[in-house]
């Protein structure tokens, strides 16, 4: 995709499954939410910032840093991840990725 992504672009993959690659081995994340982030972040050209959180495996458990994510849509996207914890039924670690 040559333009910036959108919080829509996320939005529409909402559920779908994304492949993280660490190099060495590659894990599967589901996206399962995405928020809008506060207008005072908005950035200059107008573009909406965003969060896209994805859940991962209980273990291993991924230290924040840039990664790759791969799904149909958007093919290959570099992104920082952060570790939040686990999900409120402990099925997995959320994960964040913010877009500005």
């Amino acid at each position: 995709m040559s333009n910036p992504l959108t919080k829509k672009d996320f939005e529409a993959q909402l559920n779908q499954s994304f492949t993280l690659d660490t190099g060495e081995s590659t894990f599967e994340l589901r996206l399962v939410e995405v928020q809008a982030l506060s207008e005072s972040a908005r950035v200059p050209d107008g573009r909406e910032p965003f969060s896209a959180i994805f859940l991962g495996p209980l273990e291993p458990i991924f230290e924040q840093q840039t990664l790759s994510l791969g799904n149909p849509a958007f093919k290959e996207l570099i992104v920082f991840l952060v570790p939040l914890g686990p999900d409120e039924k402990n099925q997995g670690i959320r994960y964040e990725a913010v877009f500005s």
